[in-house]
């Protein structure tokens, strides 16, 4: 079913949450006001077979992985923003990886309910509030679920990504206060997950290890972080 929701100088991370609470499906696929979705539907239905291949997959992104989980540096009060890497290119099939960004971000709703949705402090209503979909990854890790990457190209630029390597909130000629709101939140998240640093990482390691070794068969559930 279709459905139109309003929602008046809110930021995505509170439009979506109402969205997800509204929704009955499965799997809520999120896309943004500047992608270009293909016209084969087989970018559907290659995701949603790999969250029936793996029942612990709570998010698959087709956008952007980040390769590393977020540390802090040698100062605990200068957080390493180091996790946050470059675009990721269609080098690869689908892998387990630490977080992904919107969009196309993909998520199992029964993981959405249980870990609480979206964290909308990330943003005050009107802001351009980043990160939330980078923080909900990460802290599905911490809980036991699992998180993927599947290079989809849904921008228009080459290969999928900006077009001139810009695009969002860049395009309205916000990029100062934006720029601003990433650097906090991504330090913000690098305060909150950097405890968790080793073990996510350990998480994302077995699971594509069983991916290697199972050809893409499903692999155990990660263990819960002590």
């Amino acid at each position: 079913n279709n459905f139109l929701i309003r929602s008046n100088d809110l930021h995505e991370s509170r439009s979506l949450d109402r969205a997800f609470r509204l929704s009955r499906a499965e799997v809520v696929c999120i896309i943004q006001d500047d992608d270009v979705v293909p016209d084969d539907p087989s970018w559907a239905s290659k995701v949603l077979e790999l969250f029936d291949a793996h029942p612990r997959l709570a998010v698959v992104g087709g956008f952007q992985a980040y390769l590393q989980a977020p540390s802090v540096g040698p100062d605990p009060s200068t957080p390493d923003l180091s996790f946050c890497d470059s675009y990721t290119t269609a080098t690869e099939p689908f892998r387990f990886v630490p977080t992904v960004a919107i969009g196309p971000y993909y998520v199992r709703l029964r993981c959405y309910e249980e870990l609480g949705g979206f964290d909308t402090d990330y943003s005050a209503p009107g802001q351009a509030g980043v990160g939330f979909d980078e923080e909900f990854a990460l802290r599905a890790w911490t809980r036991g679920w699992q998180v993927g990457y599947l290079h989809q190209p849904f921008k228009t630029g080459e290969d999928g990504q900006y077009d001139g390597g810009t695009g969002g909130t860049f395009l309205y000629g916000e990029e100062s206060e934006r720029t601003t709101h990433d650097r906090e939140n991504k330090a913000r998240i690098a305060r909150t997950y950097a405890q968790h640093h080793d073990s996510i990482m350990r998480f994302v390691a077995e699971a594509n290890r069983g991916l290697d070794a199972e050809g893409g068969a499903p692999t155990p559930a990660a263990e819960e972080p002590e």
